[in-house]
């Protein structure tokens, strides 16, 4: 049989497309889990429960921030 070298050409392409407001949620994550800076990560959150695709994760976490501060 007679085989053919074909040269690979690799594309490079991003994993993960992170729009905007995916880099707020994790940055907003890591002030609340990691930091504790909480005053940060309560305004990052709300930001992010204007955007209805973030809404329920903002909230949730939100509530998270809030109670770190000790607002009922």
């Amino acid at each position: 049989p007679n085989l053919e070298m074909v040269e690979a050409k690799p594309e490079m392409q991003p994993l993960i497309d992170m729009k905007p407001n995916d880099y707020k949620m994790l940055q907003a994550l890591i002030f609340l889990e990691y930091q504790k800076n909480y005053e940060l990560a309560l305004g990052l959150f709300s930001e992010l429960m204007e955007d209805p695709e973030y809404r329920t994760e903002a909230w949730y976490n939100y509530a998270l921030t809030a109670k770190g501060l000790g607002i009922n």
